[in-house]
């Protein structure tokens, strides 16, 4: 069975706690990090051990689509700060990712729509993270 290629979109506390869970698994390759922060990508990417590193999701998208070859980036994790998760996430879903982000997905209902809009048009899973804790 072949892995389940991902990348995790924000390097900060929630995107490493992702990275951290995601290395663990033995049927996902963890393809890439991306952050908008060089520093924080950097530390994430060196950490783990994870080479391809970005700055914007369309970069992100853009490079892994070219180097799938038959074997496509299949699910984005959205973790940035709270209130860029729709600004992040968007791009990925118009693009036919499956998309996992963190909550809130939008900071208004406009937001949220529009990234609703995207995955119904395009076929994407869109699912919201919420980890209760307590």
């Amino acid at each position: 069975m072949s892995k389940l290629r991902v990348a995790v979109l924000g390097c900060g506390g929630r995107g490493r706690g992702h990275i951290g869970i995601l290395k663990g698994f033995e049927d996902v390759e963890l393809v890439a990090v991306c952050d908008p922060v060089a520093g924080a990508r950097d530390a994430a990417g060196d950490a783990f051990g994870v080479a391809r590193r970005y700055a914007s999701a369309e970069e992100l998208l853009d490079a892994e689509d070219r180097r799938a070859h038959g074997s496509p980036l299949h699910a984005v994790f959205v973790a940035p700060p709270a209130h860029l998760n729709a600004q992040a996430a968007l791009p990925c879903l118009e693009r036919g990712v499956n998309t996992l982000l963190e909550k809130p997905p939008g900071m208004s209902v406009s937001e949220t729509i529009a990234l609703r809009d995207a995955a119904d048009r395009t076929g994407a899973l869109a699912m919201v993270g919420w980890n209760r804790r307590f």
